[in-house]
């Protein structure tokens, strides 16, 4: 999911209004959208019928832009009911996005050199 957030937050900067559709970002599965449980994400409401379940489209709140940054870090477990948060498990145990990368993933390789414009 972190590295998915990442993906977004440069896809974002390049959209004129910050929304991507999810199809330009590859992802396996919707685990992504658990993001927004954090307030990392915001979705799009869908436009054209609101009885549509989502619109598939997707930008990083300024609070994800910092996360992805190494601005800030966020709680570490989440506890989810039926779609709705119900808390954080324990609000001191905050992880950064670099803890959430693990060793799989390069968090510098994965920015570059320069990701101030996020």
């Amino acid at each position: 999911m972190a590295k998915w957030l990442i993906k977004l937050a440069r896809a974002a900067v390049l959209s004129p209004e910050g929304w991507v559709h999810t199809t330009e970002i590859a992802s396996k599965g919707g685990d992504y959208a658990k993001l927004k449980f954090w307030g990392l994400i915001e979705q799009k409401p869908h436009e054209d019928d609101p009885s549509k379940k989502d619109s598939g489209f997707w930008k990083p709140t300024s609070k994800g832009v910092e996360f992805v940054q190494a601005r800030c870090n966020v709680p570490r477990v989440a506890l989810v009911y039926n779609g709705k948060l119900i808390k954080f498990e324990n609000d001191n145990e905050t992880v950064s996005i670099i803890d959430c990368l693990g060793k799989k993933f390069d968090y510098r390789e994965l920015m570059g050199t320069d990701y101030s414009g996020l």
